[in-house]
């Protein structure tokens, strides 16, 4: 029989040193997450919150997992905090020359670290399903950016991230296959987004550049993963991503759409219909860029 095993992370407040605005919703996400696992059948550890929330923590309990799922079974982890981006060097494999991050209490998690250090140490065929309600969430546990096509024309609209996909989709949802996001200027951060900013990312790696540099070092060389892996971003990576006094907007969607299981379709139509919810001021990703369709084609929250 299929096994489930959960990890949920919910950071209002990283470590006072980082300087960051608190958030309120993310706390009230993870404890959300973890009912929806439990009720599900997974094995859900308790969530990290806040000061809880370490790599050490959060990395400790991935690796505990992988060792024990074997394939067939499926791994849920879910994020609901501070996210941002990184500058790193073009590549083929970043494009767009940014690492996409989340904020744990001590530390920047890149998605770099996520992908090639966590996730590779899980089985084949085992399912990965990684939810991220974060800003600039698209890419930021599958290190797989956008392709690098011609950008669309803008619409000249004035909101903080603007989207002119939506208007030639038929779906309230991106993949990681669709044309790039148009911004019509870059997003301001204000206190209701779930971001952190360039400024806010260098006080940070000062005031802790040990556990940082730790991380660098230790970086794995990308390679394919052995696991299936398949993601469910709050909004596009060029997007921010709205916090709430109850959840974050993209979790409370999901919740709503969840209908406590009452939901019957499969990961495409639950991104969707989140979508619905979320859209024009968020658009949610699914990913990673080659979905599989076995697991998309899957009832959220399965073990079986």
């Amino acid at each position: 029989m299929a096994k489930g095993i959960s990890v949920h992370v919910g950071v209002n407040n990283p470590k006072p040193s980082f300087g960051v605005n608190p958030l309120l919703g993310c706390v009230n996400d993870a404890n959300t997450m973890f009912q929806i696992a439990k009720d599900n059948g997974f094995e859900a550890k308790p969530p990290f919150l806040n000061k809880e929330a370490t790599l050490a923590n959060v990395e400790a309990a991935i690796l505990d997992a992988a060792g024990k799922l074997v394939a067939g079974d499926i791994f849920l982890f879910t994020f609901a905090g501070h996210g941002s981006t990184k500058p790193t060097t073009f590549s083929v494999a970043e494009p767009d020359s940014q690492d996409e991050t989340i904020l744990l209490f001590d530390c920047i998690l890149i998605d770099n670290y996520l992908r090639r250090n966590l996730w590779s140490e899980f089985k084949k065929d085992v399912r990965i399903l990684g939810i991220a309600d974060s800003c600039h969430s698209g890419t930021a546990l599958s290190e797989q950016p956008p392709p690098p096509t011609a950008p669309i024309v803008s619409s000249g609209k004035s909101t903080a991230a603007v989207s002119v996909a939506q208007a030639t989709l038929p779906r309230s949802y991106r993949t990681l296959t669709d044309p790039p996001l148009v911004i019509q200027r870059p997003p301001v951060i204000c206190k209701y987004d779930r971001a952190f900013s360039e400024a806010d990312r260098k006080r940070i790696l000062e005031v802790s550049p040990e556990i940082h540099n730790e991380m660098k070092a230790k970086l794995k060389p990308l390679l394919p993963l052995k696991a299936t892996l398949l993601t469910l971003g709050a909004c596009d990576d060029l997007e921010l991503a709205r916090d709430g006094a109850d959840h974050g907007v993209f979790t409370k969607a999901l919740i709503q759409v969840w209908s406590n299981g009452a939901f019957q379709g499969n990961y495409e139509d639950f991104i969707e219909d989140i979508g619905e919810k979320t859209s024009p001021e968020q658009h949610p990703i699914l990913g990673p860029m080659v979905l599989n369709p076995n697991f998309v084609n899957q009832r959220p929250f399965m073990i079986s």
